[in-house]
């Protein structure tokens, strides 16, 4: 069962253990329903040891695997636009390094991201709360070197 974070919006997921036994350790939130196309489901930041940590938007239906999504951040004013790859399921546009370095940093002192995705026409937008994301990174972190 995931565990509430600081707030009530972020979850904290265990995931499997690798061959060392270690787990990757993900932290969840839900997009604003009454903000967000109803494809637009979250977003996920996870961390695999040895502290790898990467960021994903999670939507349905699936895209195809070999999509590459281009997905639009835009956090107070200041967009980035990254080209995104399709995680295995096809639920999950996995964002490249830099979007990790977005979480760790500028992000922390937001309150919300807008996000867009286009994959040859098909546009999913929403906004995802950032409030309560330090503790939760925090936590997340601590985990995942555990």
């Amino acid at each position: 069962m995931p565990k509430s974070m600081s707030g009530p919006s972020w979850k904290l997921l265990p995931g499997p253990a690798d061959q060392q036994g270690r787990s990757a350790v993900s932290i969840t939130r839900i997009a604003d329903t009454q903000n967000s196309d109803p494809e637009m489901v979250g977003l996920m930041i996870r961390c695999s040891p040895p502290g790898l940590v990467e960021v994903a938007v999670v939507v349905v239906p699936p895209f195809a695997p070999k999509s590459r999504p281009s997905v639009a951040i835009d956090s107070s004013g200041d967009a980035r636009r990254f080209e995104g790859r399709v995680a295995p399921g096809g639920t999950a546009v996995i964002l490249p390094d830099a979007a990790a370095g977005l979480a760790a940093g500028p992000w922390q002192n937001l309150d919300r991201v807008t996000v867009k995705i286009d994959d040859n026409g098909r546009r999913i937008g929403g906004q995802i709360e950032l409030d309560g994301l330090p503790p939760a990174y925090a936590e997340m972190k601590a985990k995942c070197v555990e």
